[in-house]
């Protein structure tokens, strides 16, 4: 079986081309068996089949997010729509606004810390466009995001108001104090995995949840829920599914200069 990642884009290299192409079908196959054997052992649907079964929410929630203006409607569907692909993809929505130090603060869908309690992975949300055509990291926070539709407008907060989502993230995500070593962005039609160790050089691997769910592809979707689940990423027990790239020395320095 040869897996088709059409709708999944491997920007600037943030696996290798020969990775994707030659290796990555084989490091998956053990990562299915344990799927298939575990939704036999308790009966729960393996994440393939969550998130194909997010097909008809999704196009129903695109056809209302199409139609609305007001900016804390679509605030609304896009996240009902993401508790439910974060979900699927092992996660647990919890929205929270979290210091970034020196910058104010953000909003978050989620996250996850590790044993000691610093960040992990970041799930940070970049309102989706009338359009649908702004790329996600090219949007900047609104307003809207934050809890009664109040951003932090002291001085630090005002810090990264007006910035686009790909500056904060590089000057305050990752060059927080303590960043987390990954971020899911979400907007309502795609999902981005960045890698703090990749960043500084705009690597990022991209998911179009639009083609993804029309085509309805058994092996795009299990390669976007092997590339993005929990278990792959932040797993419970330390030990990743399969990610061959996940050890790091643990003293590795930030890429980028605490702001």
């Amino acid at each position: 079986m040869t897996i088709d990642i059409t709708g999944i884009s491997n920007e600037n290299e943030f696996y290798t081309h020969h990775y994707l192409s030659a290796i990555l079908e084989k490091d998956l196959k053990d990562v299915f068996k344990q799927w298939n054997q575990r939704s036999q052992d308790t009966g729960t649907p393996q994440p393939q089949a969550l998130l194909g079964s997010l097909r008809k929410p999704f196009f129903t929630a695109l056809t209302s997010l199409e139609r609305e203006k007001d900016t804390q409607q679509r605030l609304s569907i896009q996240r009902k729509f993401a508790a439910r692909l974060l979900s699927a993809l092992g996660y647990e929505y919890h929205f929270q606004v979290v210091d970034l130090d020196d910058a104010g603060s953000i909003p978050l869908l989620g996250g996850i810390q590790k044993p000691n309690g610093a960040p992990d992975l970041w799930i940070m949300e970049s309102l989706a466009d009338i359009e649908d055509s702004a790329d996600p990291l090219e949007m900047s926070i609104d307003p809207a995001q934050y809890p009664e539709g109040k951003a932090d407008t002291s001085p630090r907060g005002r810090i990264i108001m007006g910035q686009a989502i790909e500056e904060v993230i590089t000057r305050h995500v990752f060059g927080r104090s303590e960043p987390p070593r990954w971020v899911l962005l979400m907007e309502f039609s795609r999902v981005l995995l960045l890698d703090r160790t990749k960043w500084h050089e705009k690597r990022v691997l991209r998911f179009d949840i639009r083609e993804i769910l029309d085509r309805r592809e058994t092996t795009t979707l299990q390669a976007m829920a092997a590339l993005l689940h929990k278990d792959s990423i932040c797993p419970t027990d330390g030990t990743p599914y399969w990610i061959p790239w996940m050890k790091i020395p643990t003293n590795m320095p930030l890429p980028y200069p605490k702001i």
